[in-house]
């Protein structure tokens, strides 16, 4: 190929100008895999298969040099009418497509060559497909071709691609936020590429880059800082862009902000935006860098300057990053102390889509997962479990007793389900029409019993009482961080009196009492502000006086049964 790039040199300097542009646009043409309209060169007509993916992988940034030489491999698979062959070179092929569109079809193309998706040789199709359609947000359908690789690394017994698959089902979960699962699967990758004799360096480097990336997320982070130095970043260097980036993100996170952002600012230098695979790592470099401009150097300024370049980036594409969320209740609430109504509606809008898509993709994939996924995987695991009972006692059938066990799983699971979902809708419903027992008025224990015990005076109790009617219609509950001795002393009491009164009167302590007024209150805001409906759990648990969503949501279930995602859901159908 040297040769043939060296012969070619000597002829462009001996032709003119413009004709040596209509040569290099000939070679341009050839770059599409085309099958009918490419001529091998003579220097490669006797190159084996292995010869040429291994120059196109060599010079894989030169796209027309590697282009011919997968377009030499496809060409031979043709004439030779090897479909394996031929599918392996238009997989290679969709690397340099041009458009989503091009690579889509040369994708399908190769697996259509396998001659049936039961084929084992149709397995490197079918993780490209899923890599193409994860790339493009198309989790489902990414998903089924994941599947699709697992069931065939285990009927042929495969235990490579096996691992593949789960390490890409990883990824997925990894996407919509389900990190401890996502981890489980890494380890499980990393712990089988480790142990293989021959070890594929460049494998380990990408799944140990996946398993200290999952790490970080799990908050993890001298796990994450331990895989990256000692396992990843001096052994293979394609990837120490990204992995760069992510020890940046990990020192941060750590509160190391000067060394942070030296391995920021080079990660941000060195990734391109405009690579499907560099593309959210650019992002999250621009997003923490505008952090440690917030954080660090408490220059709001310049953090504008980076958060504006991730809105920018993030509007150019479909990218949902679950860190990115705080970009837009930054601008959210930097618009609204500046007054700048517009901009504030847009950022709102622009958060309301964002968590939309959030929880679209993430239930939708949430559901496939469980369905096709995580039950299949639990019930192989049961299976396993059976089998070795059955081996050791000798007593049962092994279909009989795995169809017994199945009926029993699948009948409690169902009646379990079933009753779950009766008992919510039953909360649910008497939420909404009104008719569920109110607790904020009636006493534990006897009340008359408790008097005897107090050693409060009527005419006390009784100006106590119309005070605390009195803030429960003015709604002071709503107030952050109310606590006892401040209500106590805006009453002109003691924290005793006031304790007192409402464990007897009320029949709850202090605590209880308020959260649920706070709980009661927003149960009808809820039901009656259609804009509040959309608000998220942290930003309702706020209106509610909550200073957490954590907060918030154990008192909501305890007053209602019922945790405050169901509620919502069920509300705004």
């Amino acid at each position: 190929m040297i040769l043939l790039f060296k012969y070619l040199n000597l002829i462009l300097k001996s032709i003119p100008l413009y004709l040596q542009i209509l040569l290099l646009c000939y070679f341009s043409q050839i770059c599409i895999g085309q099958e009918g309209t490419f001529t091998i060169p003579d220097s490669l007509k006797d190159k084996s298969y292995d010869y040429l993916v291994n120059r196109s992988i060599k010079n894989y940034k030169d796209t027309l040099t590697s282009t011919i030489y997968l377009n030499t491999y496809l060409k031979k698979a043709i004439i030779n009418n090897d479909k394996i062959k031929k599918s392996n070179a238009l997989n290679y092929l969709s690397y340099y497509a041009k458009n989503k569109e091009d690579k889509l079809k040369l994708l399908k193309n190769s697996l259509k060559a396998t001659q049936g998706l039961d084929s084992i040789y149709a397995v490197t199709s079918h993780v490209a497909l899923g890599t193409y359609y994860h790339d493009y947000f198309e989790y489902d359908k990414a998903l089924h071709h994941y599947l699709t690789v697992l069931r065939l690394s285990k009927k042929y017994e495969n235990r490579n691609y096996e691992h593949i698959a789960l390490d890409r089902i990883g990824i997925l979960k990894k996407d919509i936020g389900k990190h401890d699962k996502a981890l489980e699967l890494f380890k499980k990758r990393y712990t089988y590429e480790s142990s293989k004799t021959i070890k594929d360096s460049s494998q380990l480097a990408l799944v140990g880059l996946h398993l200290a990336e999952s790490m970080r997320y799990n908050k993890k982070y001298d796990s994450a800082s331990y895989y990256y130095h000692h396992y990843i970043l001096d052994k293979v260097p394609y990837y120490d862009d990204i992995l760069t980036l992510n020890e940046g993100v990990n020192l941060f996170e750590s509160g190391k902000f000067t060394a942070s952002e030296a391995l920021l600012r080079k990660a941000a230098s060195e990734l391109d935006f405009n690579d499907l695979f560099d593309r959210n790592y650019y992002i999250l470099s621009q997003l923490y860098l505008g952090k440690l401009k917030l954080s660090y150097y408490k220059d709001s300024k310049g953090a504008k300057k980076y958060f504006h370049r991730v809105d920018s980036l993030l509007d150019k594409t479909n990218i949902i990053l679950p860190e990115t969320r705080e970009v837009y209740e930054f601008f959210i609430s930097d618009y609204k102390e500046h007054k700048n109504d517009s901009a504030h509606l847009i950022m709102i809008n622009k958060l309301l889509r964002f968590d939309s898509l959030t929880a679209i993709r993430k239930i939708r994939m949430s559901d496939k997962l469980y369905s096709e996924f995580d039950t299949p995987e639990l019930l192989n695991n049961k299976e396993f479990l059976i089998q070795g009972l059955e081996n050791k006692t000798k007593k049962l059938n092994t279909r009989t007793l795995y169809l017994i066990v199945f009926i029993i799983l699948l009948i409690g699971l169902s009646i379990f389900q079933f009753k779950k979902y009766s008992t919510y809708k039953k909360r649910f419903n008497q939420i909404i029409f009104g008719s569920k027992n109110k607790k904020s008025n009636t006493p534990l224990k006897d009340t008359q019993v408790l008097l005897k015990n107090i050693t409060i005076s009527k005419e006390l109790i009784s100006s106590i009482l119309d005070k605390l009617e009195n803030f429960e219609k003015k709604k002071g509950f709503l107030k952050t961080n109310l606590k006892v001795t401040s209500l106590a002393k805006r009453f002109s009491t003691n924290t005793k009196y006031l304790s007192e009164v409402i464990n007897i009167h009320k029949g709850k302590p202090f605590i209880h009492y308020i959260n649920d007024l706070r709980i009661d209150y927003i149960l009808n805001e809820l039901q009656e502000n259609k804009i509040l409906q959309k608000y998220t759990i942290k930003g309702i648990a706020q209106e509610a006086g909550f200073n957490t969503s954590e907060s918030f949501a154990s008192a909501f279930k305890k007053r209602t049964g019922l945790k405050p995602s169901y509620f919502l859901k069920n509300l705004r159908k």
